[in-house]
């Protein structure tokens, strides 16, 4: 994603794409998949810690890395070897619309050079074009926003947070907290929530909703924004 936009804007600013700094970029990109690879092995000698485990990179995912890599080439070496130039823009515009309906025929004759040396281009952009928007709803598929949860993830309120807000009313100043916690615990109230949702959610909703849960048993990160609680950070 990151190389298309750069693409984009490179586009923009100049007449070509400079290979020296395509080749750069994609050099960066491959060491970036060459270190997300090797990373396998040094997560056996640097321990990444219990709150973020060393998770190894799915070969599908490894395979979209390189189709897009290969798709930002295409759309270069289509854009670099593109036929349609300027005199044929100017060309084209030359065909007013009122010749088009004074000679309909003989202006349609007129357009034939040009519409046949754009087609190719325009085709391969099209085809380019498709490629990059499937590409993109393949890579948002993993989102949050994508696996969505029950609202009362948000909306519910925990006893936690609700015991600070009735002891905050009418204090001043409103008393602060800090929240410390590694959430590695089980909500009193998991067996329940297990058996609510059952057939509702999945089994990834399901486990969202628990660690929102945990949160909340927290009131972090950021929750107590939500609840208008001061805390001391």
């Amino acid at each position: 994603v990151s190389l298309l936009a750069g693409l984009g804007l490179e586009t923009v600013i100049a007449d070509k794409v400079s290979k020296r700094v395509l080749g750069w970029i994609t050099a960066v990109l491959l060491l970036l998949m060459a270190w997300g690879i090797g990373s396998r092995w040094l997560a056996a000698l640097i321990p990444t810690g219990a709150e973020a485990p060393y998770q190894p990179i799915a070969p599908a995912t490894l395979l979209l890395w390189l189709g897009e890599l290969v798709l930002c080439w295409l759309i270069v070496w289509v854009g670099q070897n593109s036929n349609a130039d300027d005199a044929d823009l100017n060309g084209f515009s030359r065909i007013s619309l009122k010749k088009i309906r004074e000679n309909p025929p003989r202006s349609a004759l007129s357009a034939m050079p040009f519409l046949l040396r754009v087609c190719p281009r325009l085709s391969a952009s099209h085809v380019l074009l498709a490629l990059a928007v499937i590409s993109l709803y393949i890579s948002s598929r993993s989102l949050p926003y994508n696996h969505p949860t029950t609202p009362e993830a948000f909306f519910d309120l925990r006893p936690p947070s609700t015991r600070l807000l009735a002891g905050n009313q009418g204090a001043m100043p409103p008393d602060r907290f800090l929240s410390l916690s590694n959430i590695f615990f089980d909500p009193g109230d998991q067996a329940e929530i297990d058996t609510i949702y059952a057939g509702l959610l999945d089994e990834q909703a399901q486990f969202d909703y628990t660690v929102a849960i945990k949160q909340k048993e927290i009131i972090g990160p950021n929750l107590p924004m939500v609840y208008g609680l001061p805390t001391v950070d």
